[in-house]
Parts: C-alpha cells; sequence; structure tokens
C-alpha cells in the first residue's frame, strides 16, 4: 500500500558490511599491514582500499600478509583446541562454509565434495593439497533437514577424522552453536569462504563481503550479491560455478535420478552413506535428506555437482603457488571497498529517503 503513495522510496539496493567493524578492529594485524601500506584514508573511505592493488605483486608485501593469515589461522586453532580436538597442522587450506544450516545454504554439497575426496584417497589417490573442512552454523529448532545436514555433517567428520590414512590428507571440523566470538575468530582464518546458496535464494548474504575484507578467497554459486561480488573482483580473483536463476528456472522436468545415473562419482557418495548408515547409531535419520535429493532435489545440489567439483580442482592448483593464491586474496582485498555500509547507507539516503548527511 505505501508503494502505491511513494513509489520513490521503494527499492534494492546492495547491503554492505561495517568494515571497521570487520577488518579495522577484528583484524588489527592485517589493518596495521594496509595502513602502512597506503595509508589511514581507507577507514572513513573504503574506496581507498583500491591502493593496496600495487602491493600486490610485492614479495615482501605477499610475504607479510602470509604470515598474518598464518597467525589468524593458529588463533583460530588454538580456540578450537578448548571445545574439540584439531588437528595440529595449522598450514593446511582452512576451507569455511559458515552460517545458517539449511538445504538452500547447501552444505551437502559441500560435504558431497568432502566424500568425494574420501574416496579418492581410499582408492590410492593422493590430494593435491590437504584441507581442514570447516563448518559453522545453527538450524532453526523446527527445521527436520536442516537436523540432518548437522548429523551427516558429524558423521562424515567421524569417518574422515578417524581413519589415519585419510586424515593425513583432510580433516573435518564442524562448530556448533556458531555465534559472533566463534565469527570474529573464524572470518580472519579463512583461506577459501565457501558461498554456494542455491542460486536465487540467497538475497543479500553478507558473509561473502566479511571474508573478502579479511583476504579469503571465494567459491561461489551465482546467487545474489555473489554474483556482484564476482563483477568486482574480475574473474580470475574468484570462482564461480554452477547454474544461474535464468538456467534453473528454465527447467523442465528436472529429474535428480538423471545427474545420478549420469556421473559415477555422485553414485559412489550415495553408496559410501548407504552402506555406512545402518552400522551408526540413528544414522537412518539421514534417510530422509538423501531420498529428498534422489527424489526432488529442491536446491539442485546435484545438478551443480560437477561444475563444483572442477572449480575445486582448479583451486587446488592455484593454492599450490602461494604467492599467486595470496595475489588474488589481495587483489579481492582491494576490489571489495564498495561493500561497505557506508555506500550502502548513503545510497538509501540519497535515492530513497533523500536526506542530506550532518
Amino acid at each position: 500500500s505505501f508503494n502505491l503513495f511513494t513509489p520513490e522510496k521503494f527499492g534494492n539496493k546492495t547491503v554492505g558490511i561495517a568494515h571497521r567493524r570487520w577488518l579495522l578492529c577484528n583484524n588489527p594485524d592485517l589493518s596495521n599491514l594496509i595502513t602502512s601500506s597506503i595509508g589511514e584514508r581507507w577507514i572513513t573511505n573504503p574506496e581507498y582500499l583500491s591502493e593496496l592493488e600495487k602491493h600486490a605483486d610485492d614479495s615482501a608485501f605477499l610475504k607479510k600478509f602470509k604470515d598474518i593469515k598464518q597467525k589468524s589461522k593458529n588463533t583460530l586453532i588454538d580456540l578450537l583446541r578448548t571445545h574439540m580436538d584439531v588437528p595440529a597442522d595449522t598450514t593446511v587450506m582452512f576451507d569455511v562454509q559458515s552460517g545458517k544450516i539449511h538445504p538452500y545454504k547447501r552444505q551437502v554439497l559441500h560435504i558431497f565434495n568432502v566424500l568425494h575426496r574420501y574416496l579418492q584417497v581410499k582408492s590410492g589417490y593422493s590430494l593435491k593439497n590437504r584441507r581442514l573442512h570447516i563448518f559453522a552454523g545453527k538450524a532453526s529448532p523446527s527445521d527436520f533437514l536442516a537436523k540432518q545436514i548437522i548429523h551427516l555433517i558429524n558423521v562424515t567428520k567421524e569417518l574422515i577424522n578417524k581413519d589415519p590414512e585419510v586424515r593425513e590428507q583432510m580433516q573435518v571440523v564442524f562448530i556448533p552453536n556458531f555465534g559472533m566470538t566463534w565469527a570474529e575468530n573464524l572470518v580472519p582464518a579463512a583461506d577459501l569462504s565457501e558461498q554456494i546458496s542455491t542460486a536465487s535464494l540467497e538475497a543479500a548474504s553478507t558473509f561473502n563481503m566479511k571474508f573478502a575484507f579479511n583476504g579469503a578467497y571465494t567459491i561461489a554459486s551465482r546467487s545474489g550479491s555473489n554474483i556482484e561480488l564476482a563483477e568486482r573482483v574480475g574473474d580470475q580473483n574468484i570462482s564461480v560455478f554452477g547454474k544461474s536463476t535464468e538456467e534453473l528456472l528454465a527447467l523442465n522436468g528436472y529429474r535428480p535420478q538423471d545427474q545420478l545415473n549420469a556421473d559415477q562419482r555422485l553414485r559412489n557418495i550415495f553408496s559410501l552413506l548407504e552402506n555406512l548408515l545402518p552400522s551408526l547409531q540413528d544414522g537412518s535419520a539421514i534417510y530422509p535428506l538423501l531420498s529428498s535429493l534422489r527424489d526432488s532435489d529442491r536446491y539442485y545440489v546435484l545438478i551443480d555437482f560437477a561444475d563444483y567439483l572442477s572449480k575445486q580442482e582448479l583451486i587446488d592448483e592455484a593454492y599450490l603457488d602461494s604467492d599467486l593464491w595470496a595475489k588474488k586474496c589481495i587483489t579481492n582485498i582491494s576490489r571489495v571497498g564498495w561493500f561497505s555500509s557506508d555506500r550502502a547507507s548513503l545510497e538509501y539516503a540519497n535515492d530513497i529517503w533523500k536526506v542530506t548527511s550532518a
């Protein structure tokens, strides 16, 4: 009704994050490195972060950046050790997915990648780089499938971490009751940020921005602000995968079974789980989740699986070159100033509410 009277006050604006909260205050070592390199103007005008890009080829700067990232990873591991058993090696890639646990967030897609890698190792394949897969989040109390996703994460964690052959190359951590204290330590430590929600179902995530401001590389579905993030940082500095909203809407008569029939890797994952779950306490509780994937796959996990895996393989290659990886991460920082809440607030003031700053 209000739109009928003042349509000019209604419109879409991309949200932003408080960069002074999530970078300046939350990551002082990185903030000090940035300030010592380009001055303090970025604090009040984050667009000045663009000046950081000229340092992306400076070997001394790259080393300082990598040292800061390693320190953040050590801090996170120390915190994790107070709550759970975690690996001692912090030189592995920290592959992080955080936020709400929900089918549309597609934690299952990430888990399937973990299980695919598990099967590779068990068949004698050596992974190109070692990863610590970190899942963090909460599920709504009444969300039946989300509870099963958490159960599946924990089942996968036990499978991986208790196998001596596999845990040398990968491990899994789940952080329950994820809150701001955990986020403050997780965001600076991430090497890879998993932003993999179903296209069209993620309107405006902000964790992708928080991770990017802190020097994480992003693997992203074609959803919401991921699209704008990719446009800002450039195709060489982000891995975008999967079908677009338009492509998903154009699907007619999608049959998940066709994806299973066409991809041996998917069939192997389902076979692994179907053989494993009967031997586990409450393992059968995960069957409805697997059935939902086979019968309807409402969130298109199976249809995006192959492209997701191919992008993960390219990420493995990039991470092997630590200087190249650091350059990509620094370029991300230099190009995400637009995602500050300062810009978002100013756009609302100018375009929606027509007010001037004090």
